[in-house]
Parts: C-alpha cells; structure tokens; sequence
C-alpha cells in the first residue's frame, strides 16, 4: 500500500492544544475497542509521555457514566503503565528486548545514556584521529581547519552523526568526499603548472627593507617623502613588517596568511610598496596546485577518517556490549523491513501508531515511523511545520515538509487557547505573508481565539527602540526595558517576564546587565562544583574515602560555619610551623567526627548513598536555608544527584564497578553548570530554541536585528534527484566544503556565494529563522515585545518579505505596521543602558540574603608580591648623574618591551670581555632572537654597551660585576618579594645597585619618579636584609636617552 495512505497528519499551531488533542484521539480509540497494548505513542520527552499516559488514564477513568464499559475502560488506564508510550528511544529498547533474538541481540546490551554517548564516541576513536592527525594536520593548518568550534576532527564528528541519522554507510562516504571535491573545484581556477609560494614569499621579503627605511627616514628609496606620520601608516607598517618577518617556509604558511599580510585598510604608500606581489597572491592563489592538493586532501582524508570512525565506534560498542540511541532506531528499521517474524508480530500487536512533535524527527526516525506505519491499521502525526527549529540536532525540517505535502487525510488545530488578541494579531500579520512566501497556505498559520475566551482582555503590542551601536549596550538597554517594564506595570512579578535570545553569549550578557539593575534572572551563570554546597558535599565525601586528605578536611572547616575552628581557620593554619597538630584538632570536631563515622559503612554504600547521608550529618539543607537563593541550592543538589547517575551510567558502559574513589576521580573531571534560578522575583532569560513549548505573560524578543547567517562552506546532507516517499533517504548525501579564508572576502568566497550550494544553504536558513522567530512570537499570553536598533528590525524584515515590519510613534501612541495588515497599537519606548527612574518589581517578594558570617575584621596582604611591582616607597629625588653619550633611539614604538627584553639581555652578558667581533655576533643573534631588527640595531646594542663599560671602569675601577641577580626574601609583612637585581656592583663601602630600563621618552626623571621608587626600595631592602651590605647608591641606566641617573 502507499506508505501515507493510513496517515493523518494533524497540524496543531502553537498553543491550539496538541496536547488535549492526542489524549483526546487516544482515549476514543481506546473506547472504541482498539486495547491499550495496541497502542504506540512516541513523545519528544520523557515528560512529555508521562503526562501523555497521565492524561490518558483521567480520560478514560472520568467516561460518562453508561457511556461505555467501565470496568474495561479501568482496566484499559491501569495497562496504560506497560503500553508502548514514550520517547522514541525508550519504545525502540522495548522493541528490542522483546524481539532480541529476532535482532541478533543479547537481550542483556546496554543502552548508552545520551550524556555519555559523544565522550564514548570520542574514546572509541581517539585512536584513529590520532592516527590520522599527521595526515590531516599539515593541509588543517595551512586551510584554517584547526579552531575549537570548526576544526577537522569536529567535522569527522559532525558527518559521523549526519552519516548515522541518514543511514549512509562507511563505504557511502567516500563517494560524499568524491561529491564534495567536485563541487569544490568548480569554484577554483584552472590548476596552474609551478607553484608560486616561493617566489610571493622571496618579493615579500625583499620589498620588506625598504618599508621600514621609509618608516625609520620618512623617505623611499627614490627619496620621495612619505607620509609616515598618517595613522594608516604608523599603525600598519608595524603589523606588516611583524608578519612578513615572522613568515617560516612555505609549507608553513597558512593561504589566510597570504592574503593578509597587507592588510586592506593600509596608507596608500604601502599599498602602492608591496603591489606586485599581493596582485600576485590575489589572482594566482585559486590557481595554485599546492591550494589544490590541499584542499583536495583534506576532504577526502576527513571522509576518509569519518568512515574509519564509524566503524571503529561500532567495533567498540560490540566489544563491550553497547548499543546507542541511534543503534535501537537502525535495528528497529531493520526488523521492520527484513524481519517476517517482526513483522507478524507487530502487526497483530499495535493496531494505532501516533507520532508527537512529528516536525522534529530525525531523518532516521522518519524512516523508522514509516516502516512500522505500514503495519499498523492507522497513523496519526501531530506536529507543526512551522516549529521545526532544531536542525542543528539533525532534523531536516525541508524532508519533513516533504513527506507532509504527500498525506492527503489532514487536520488544523486553528484555535489559540495560550494567547490573547493584540498577541495572535501580531502573529498572523508577520507570519502568514513569510510562511506563503515558501508555499504555506495562509489557513496553516491563521490563529483564531475560541469563543470561550471572547471575554478575554485584548492583549498588548510594545516596541523598544535601542540605538546603540555596541551588541553589549544594546542588551544592556534591554535590561533598562525590562526594569522599566516592571516599574509600569506594577501587576507584573518578575517571573511573568521572559527575555528571549539567539545565542547562549547574549543570553549571558542580558542575564548580566539585568543582575546589574538588580533584577534576578533564572539563569546561574555559576559552574555547579563552584556552589559552596556542592563544594561542601564532594569535601564530605573525600573526607569518608580517605582520613588523610587533608585539603578535604580544610574544605569542610571553611565552608561549613558550625565547624569550631572556621571563623579563623586561615590565619590559624598559615601561622602554623608543623599544622599537624592543628589538623588533628580539626578532625576531632564533632562536624568532621560525624563523616569519620561513615567511613566504616563507605566501601559497603554506593556514592549516592555516602553523599546523601553526608548531606543529612553535615545538616546541608538547613544551612542551605540560611544562604542566598535557598531553591538554587537545593536544586544545585538535584544537579548533583544526576552527575552521579551519569557516573553510575559510564561505569554501567564500560562494565566498571562504581566506587567512591572511582566517582570522585569521575566528578573532577565533570563539568556542570549550575541548576536555574526560580522564583517569583526571577526573570526568564534563555534562547529561543529552549524557549519552545514554553509560555509567560510577557515575552521579550531580542536579537531582531540579527539576519540569517548561511553559507555554502561547512558540512550540509543534501538531496540528490526528488523525494520518493516510499524510499526518503534515497539520493541523500553528505557534503562538506572547507572554509579556508575565514575572514572572508576572498575571490573564493565570492564565487561560493554566487553558487547554486550558497543559495539552497541561504534560503534554508531563512526559513530556519522564520520558524525560529515564530516561535518566539507565539510564546506570550498578554503582551509581546519587538526590539531592535531601528524602527525597522532587521532580522524580521530579511525573512522573504520586503518591508516587512516598522513601527512609529511614540509611549502609548504608537504602532507597529506590517506589510499587507492593519497598523496594530503598540507602545513605542526607546532605552539607555542603566538604572531606570524608581524601583523595579514586586517589593513584596522575598529576597534572600546570607547570614552576617563570624569575620575577625583583619584585611590581609597578599601572602606573595613581585617587586617590580611594589610601589609604597619614601619620596626621593632623581637627579641626572651623567650623560654618557647621544640619544641612540629618538622613540618608542609598538612591541617596545619586547625592545627593552633585549637591551636587557645583551647587558646582561659579559660582552665587555668579548671582541668587538664577537659583541657584534652576540648583539646580532639577540635582536634575531627577539625579532626587533625593525627598532634596534646590533651596533646601537654594543654602543650602548660599551658606554655603560666605560661608565662602569671609571666610577668603580677594579669592583666586582654581579648582573643579572636573583633576590627572594620577606619583609616585615611577612610577604615573599621575589625578583631580579640587573646589576650590583660591589665595591668597598657597599652595594651600588643599577637597575636597565628602555624608557625612550623625554621626561626621565618623572617616569622614574612615577614608575621605579618602589621597586628600588624594595631591592635595597632585600640586599640588606639577605647580605648585611648596605646599598650605598641607586642607578637607573637609560641607554636608549645616553644617560644615568642617581636616586638620592
């Protein structure tokens, strides 16, 4: 039969009840005679099948007296527990314990929890990426392949997991990397014969002379002045001599740098310098081989990898008896469609298929539904098109489209019970014309209200206007609204806010900027094992694992407030010679005994059980109750709970027994964020993806002025030939073409733009973000919210309908006009960063604050300093001691520390017992080593050398030399100084102490007085203190002005 034929795809908009709607279908097939084993029903979440089965069960139970059976329709709620009701994964493990011997299983496989499934992947395969990393690694470097986000074992991940939710084999893959370099070299030049790096690079260098002649004299080579004083070239030339000079050979040079070793916004003059060969790089790079081979490489080696992956992952999981998420869905397909004996059995068991939140399944699942969809009486699909916003998990929203346009049994769900008018009039008016303009029929995304909330208060529009240019301001003067908002509508408690953003970057910074203004957000930006309780918790459990650890025992006296040593623990252990004894006193106290108690039972508990009695002994949730924000830390404890199942879940993986050593090693190396904030004076701050199946009384749309961001580079599964809905993975490939300019800009990402690849990619993620924002605007139950920089947002207005959206006006006389509607009555405010006039929310609810802890009042210096950064010192004067020659250098300019690192270290050498050869030698490998021939010569290195010899001889003829001294002592702050002395010279009333700086400037004196008086202090200091010679006299050697000076 036709694989749709028993389908009804029922489309529920946003909050038109989806799911009233299921229990609704499921409770009447049960009434009607369909038993409740014959039912499967796969739900999204875990939550979701909860309360789908809890719903079910009130239905059924709460049938009209008369209307049916009673006693079947109890007995139907009370089998609803075992029916196959779940997420999709939970249902296809049944399957598969049911019909194990049918799969070729063990029944006994372990089921890899979604959590631990990638850091199994990525133990599974290190050692293929390791050994195709030197492979792979040279052509990554040069192709800018190697960022955290976009690197090339991210990639292999990336098509691993695209190849695995599409069904493509290993041996598929090589034929993606074969596709991929076809359509990449249509974008390049002809491959020329020679490559030409050589040659760039020899002009490069040999033009590179003249720039910094012209930069050092002001004139060029025909002795034409140049304009060196003009911003683009005093700050570029620098930059270009800083990376023309650190260019190694060719093959290390990556085709990003080539393109930018001059840069765009540089003076005419250099521009016009280096012409030849940046035309050069410019119109032969497409064409070079090397650029070929490189890119030809790469992908076919990271395909390559990819497929050796997948089937070394798959290796690894028969090796240990594992099986993942993705594993149950291909071997239930596979029963499904080879399976006789599945097959029979199936049939006859589940007479009714209903899939929830069909939009966001997988291609895989797709699959999956419509081999079991043809064994099955009926189907039932439940979703909306328009809510498809998850493609970066895999989903392809395009093939769902695809399939829905061919199921001819439909239903709407048309009436919005979540919302009210102003809010479903807005919707309609922006989403209609955008989702007709991609062939959606204007009634799939009209809204109505039901009759019975014609009573209902019409709802509100506003727009905020915030026209600062920074990203940061911007968010904060969305903070400034939401406060604003707050103080307007006095009705409003904060948690009836919600702030929506694209990114998890913007969703942190408004958390931020409203925490400023004082606002509580329910984000908590806080690492979980950063939360004192949880600190307070893991120290517990070290503690019961080992007596001795000493840093768990300290933990637990600091944090924990009944301890009797934790008001002065600190001072009390740093003041202590042998601490000991001090340790001993600590674990004697009732708070730490208690936890030794627990030790004895420990290697008979699990970790969760050591925790939670750890928990109750140290008395955590009555402390918790005198902390700040007590329902976090709560929470935070939950969070901690699920980190030691998913502790127990890898040693279930990798067949290890759980231990309390082995869960605190794991939890080490956990990372966790925090558990949310939440309570009545918490605002909602998160991104539009997880805003999805969400509601609030007012929602805060950010982010409308960013548009789609697609591009042909990346990795893409694309569609070759049309979709036949008998076979929906037929013709399916992985493409994936490197971005190697990242920058962009190049001629390469010209031509990719105006590729067939770019437009597909750019209209795909117009129509992602249309069901992004839709989502979005369809969460708010009284009041919408729009903000943008301009009247005229421009993210909205990309979205495939020109001038789609404005507003005007201004406060409660405004509006907001949308193409091809009615103008809708808004308030129009605009915002600043910054506190708002009067207070913000509820002053009724509660706020917590900390108990007031048991301080000693003492401030604490730092227990270690650095003397070149001391600067408490006795006022001195700085008198001029003797000029020892001509200025050697006339300024300073960008890197000049670098500059003065190497001054130092020539002076820091015996030069004066050299030649004059071999100072010059010894001067010309340090300014090479430091790379700062564009500001220093070797022969103004030996000047200044010789001159502080000669200085030296005749001051103190015959005094012993000391340079370059290390000094480390305490002071009476029973502080550690620690530092370098450049040079003592010892003579016979004392310790002269001379100190090199490269200031180049022309006010000596003041820049000592301002920046050194300290720092000599403190080595005077030190030179007494660990020799019992004074110093008699302080230098400050300046060899860039030709002088020294003396520190009376």
């Amino acid at each position: 039969m036709n694989a749709l034929e028993n389908v009804t795809m029922v489309s529920a908009s946003a909050g038109t009840g989806k799911t009233y709607t299921l229990t609704r279908i499921i409770a009447e097939k049960i009434a009607a005679g369909v038993p409740a084993s014959g039912i499967m029903a796969t739900t999204f979440t875990k939550k979701a099948a909860g309360e789908l089965r809890e719903r079910i069960a009130a239905k059924l139970l709460d049938a009209p007296d008369g209307s049916q059976d009673p006693v079947r329709l109890r007995n139907a709620a009370q089998q609803l527990s075992v029916s196959l009701i779940g997420t999709v994964n939970s249902v296809c493990g049944r399957l598969l314990t049911e019909y194990a011997i049918d799969a070729g299983l063990s029944p006994a496989l372990d089921v890899i929890a979604e959590e631990e499934q990638a850091a199994l992947f990525r133990l599974a395969t290190d050692g293929v990426l390791a050994e195709y990393s030197d492979r792979i690694l040279p052509a990554a470097r040069r192709l800018s392949q190697l960022d955290d986000d976009g690197g090339w074992d991210a990639t292999v991940r990336r098509i691993c997991d695209a190849a695995r939710n599409n069904m493509l084999s290993p041996a598929d893959l090589a034929g993606c990397g074969e596709r991929s370099w076809e359509g990449f070299r249509q974008l390049l030049d002809e491959p020329a014969e020679t490559d030409e790096r050589a040659e760039w690079l020899r002009q490069f260098r040999q033009l590179l002379p003249g720039l910094v002649s012209a930069a050092r004299t002001g004139v060029d080579a025909d002795g034409k002045a140049v304009k060196t004083t003009a911003a683009n070239f005093a700050a570029k030339w620098p930059v270009v001599n800083d990376r023309i000079s650190a260019l190694g050979a060719p093959d290390s040079i990556a085709w990003e740098q080539w393109r930018g070793l001059v840069p765009s916004d540089s003076s005419a003059w250099i521009k016009r310098h280096f012409e030849g060969p940046v035309t050069a790089v410019k119109e032969n790079l497409l064409a070079n081989p090397a650029f070929h081979h490189d890119v030809e490489q790469f992908i076919r080696l990271v395909f390559e990898c990819a497929a050796e992956c997948l089937e070394t992952y798959k290796n690894f999981k028969r090796r240990h008896g594992l099986m993942d998420f993705v594993d149950q869905e291909t071997l239930v397909v596979g029963l499904a469609r080879n399976n006789q004996a599945f097959r029979d059995s199936f049939r006859q068991r589940v007479k009714f298929l209903v899939v929830d939140e069909f939009q966001d399944t997988s291609p895989l699942q797709l699959e999956l539904f419509l081999q079991l969809g043809r064994l099955v009486d009926e189907c039932v699909w439940v979703g909306d098109p328009k809510q498809a916003i998850y493609e970066f998990r895999g989903t392809d929203p395009e093939l769902m489209n695809a399939v829905v346009a061919n199921v001819d049994k439909t239903e709407r769900l048309h009436e919005s019970w979540r919302s009210q008018q102003a809010v479903v009039d807005l919707s309609n008016a922006v989403f209609e014309p955008v989702f007709a303009a991609v062939g959606m029929p204007r009634e799939a995304v009209h809204l109505d209200l039901p009759s019975a909330h014609a009573h209902w208060p019409q709802g509100s529009l506003e727009a905020w206007l915030r026209e600062q240019r920074k990203d940061g301001d911007r968010l904060a003067a969305t903070a400034a609204g939401v406060a604003d908002l707050l103080t307007r509508r006095p009705e409003l408690r904060p948690a009836d806010v919600a702030v929506l953003a694209r990114s998890n970057d913007d969703v942190a910074n408004l958390a931020a900027a409203l925490d400023a203004l004082g606002i509580r957000t329910s984000l908590n930006p806080n690492p979980l094992f950063a939360a004192r309780e949880i600190q307070l918790a893991r120290a517990a459990m070290a503690f019961v694992a080992d007596a001795r650890d000493t840093v768990a025992l300290t933990e637990i006296v600091a944090l924990h407030p009944g301890h009797g040593a934790h008001a002065d623990w600190q001072p009390t252990l740093l003041g202590a010679t042998v601490p000991d004894g001090i340790l001993e006193t600590w674990a004697q106290d009732p708070v730490a005994a208690v936890l030794a108690g627990l030790r004895e039972r420990a290697g008979r508990a699990t970790p969760t059980e050591v925790f939670e009695e750890a928990v109750s002994l140290l008395g955590l949730p009555e402390l918790i109750k005198s902390w700040t924000m007590p329902a976090t830390r709560l929470r935070n404890l939950d969070a901690f709970r699920a980190c030691l199942n998913t502790y127990y879940e890898a040693c279930k993986a990798l067949k290890t027994p759980a231990t309390l050593r082995g869960c605190l090693r794991f939890l080490a190396d956990e990372e966790a964020q925090g558990a949310e904030n939440s309570g009545d004076d918490v605002v909602h701050v998160m991104t539009y993806h997880k805003a999805k199946g969400l509601e609030w009384p007012v929602v805060v749309l950010e982010s409308l002025d960013k548009g789609p961001g697609a591009g042909a580079f990346g990795t893409a599964v694309e569609q070759s030939g049309s979709f036949d809905v008998n076979h929906p993975l037929a013709g399916r490939w992985i493409r994936f073409w490197p971005k190697p300019f990242p920058y962009g800009g190049s001629p390469l990402d010209e031509r990719a733009k105006a590729s067939d690849v770019h437009a597909r990619a750019e209209e795909r993620e117009r129509r992602n973000l249309s069901r992004l924002m839709y989502v979005g605007m369809t969460r708010s139950i009284q009041t919408t919210v729009l903000t943008a920089q301009t009247p005229a947002p421009k993210g909205l207005n990309l979205l495939g309908v020109p001038d789609l959206i404005s507003w005007s006006g201004s406060d409660d006389d405004g509006a907001i006009h949308v193409a091809g509607s009615e103008s809708l009555p808004a308030g129009v405010y605009s915002y600043e960063p910054g506190q708002p006039a009067g207070g913000a929310g509820d002053t009724a609810v509660v706020r917590y604050t900390d108990a007031a802890p048991r301080i000693t009042g003492v401030e604490y210096p730092p227990a270690r300093i650095r003397a070149s950064k001391a600067s408490d010192a006795p006022d001195a004067a700085v008198l001029e001691k003797t000029h020892l020659g001509e200025r050697l250098i006339e300024h300073g300019a960008a890197g000049w520390d670098t500059v003065g690192s190497a001054i130092h270290t020539y002076l820091g050498t015996a030069y004066e017992t050299l030649s004059p050869d071999a100072q010059l030698g010894l001067a010309k490998q340090i300014i090479d080593r430091w790379n700062v021939g564009e500001h220093v010569t070797a022969d103004l290195l030996v000047t200044a050398g010789g001159r502080l010899a000669g200085f030296l001889a005749a001051a103190y003829p015959g005094a012993p030399l000391l340079r370059e001294v290390p000094i480390g002592w305490r002071n009476d702050a029973n502080q550690v100084m620690e530092g370098w002395i450049d040079l003592l010279v010892d003579t016979a009333d004392g310790y002269v102490l001379i100190d090199h700086k490269s200031y180049p400037g022309t006010d000596p004196a003041g820049h000592i007085k301002d920046r050194y008086l300290g720092q000599m202090a403190a080595y005077r200091e030190a030179v007494l203190a660990t020799t019992g010679t004074p110093v008699v006299e302080t230098l400050i050697h300046l060899p860039a002005l030709g002088k020294i000076y003396a520190l009376a």
